[in-house]
């Protein structure tokens, strides 16, 4: 049997909206200069630099592609160009969750500042369910974003990533507990914002049949939702 195309669908809420986007950059940065000025490394530097280069140019080929479909970036009533949209997701939606996952994570496992993790963390879950809960989307279009969950070209980059997170976990020994525990952070995370879309309306699954989207059954849909949270 053929499996159809699957898309991914996200309403306005975070997809077009680049208020919310706005604030985790800078939120972001400013963990970044906090990890800098307190434990005096800049690997979080790295981290956001490399995140933001990798995030801004898959999302600049997805949408040139034709892999996504997404609406105009909204900023505070002001449409954003894609010069500057492109870059503001590759912080906000990339780097800021490599970033998020690595702060707590470090954090988390230090008794000195667990209870600093375990306040941004409750804090961080917190905002996203009220964001989602609360948001107004219906004064805007339904779907904002779609994107082609299983299209070729992004599996290819996608393994190529999971193949040098492999090499480094095995490399450099050093690094493992904060790999781990930055993965399960980033895990949770983005499990309890996917599920709370989901339970909400505002992130759904279609199947292209006959040049038409059309709702995935269940069964289809937790795969896919749960495929796209894992990779």
């Amino acid at each position: 049997m053929e499996l159809p195309d699957i898309y991914i669908v996200r309403s306005a809420l975070f997809g077009t909206d680049f208020n919310m986007k706005f604030w985790l950059a800078i939120l972001t940065i400013g963990l970044v200069i906090w990890d800098m000025r307190s434990e005096h490394r800049k690997e979080y530097l790295w981290v956001v630099g490399i995140g933001f280069l990798i995030w801004s140019g898959a999302e600049f080929i997805l949408q040139s592609l034709g892999i996504r479909e997404i609406g105009n970036g909204e900023f505070y009533g002001i449409m954003l160009p894609n010069l500057i949209a492109i870059p503001l997701q590759g912080i906000a939606e990339g780097a800021a969750v490599i970033i998020f996952g690595l702060f707590i994570g470090d954090r988390i496992g230090t008794k000195r500042t667990r209870a600093v993790a375990l306040t941004l963390l409750f804090a961080l879950v917190t905002l996203i369910l009220a964001r989602v809960i609360f948001q107004d989307t219906s004064a805007v279009p339904e779907t904002a974003s779609r994107r082609e969950l299983f299209a070729p070209l992004p599996l290819v980059f996608l393994s190529l990533v999971i193949f040098f997170d492999v090499i480094f976990w095995f490399r450099y020994p050093a690094f493992r507990k904060r790999t781990a525990m930055a993965a399960l952070v980033i895990f949770s995370v983005v499990t309890i914002w996917t599920v709370a879309q989901v339970s909400t309306g505002n992130r759904w699954i279609e199947i292209a049949t006959l040049e038409e989207y059309q709702p995935a059954p269940w069964r289809l849909s937790f795969f896919a939702f749960a495929f796209d949270v894992i990779v």
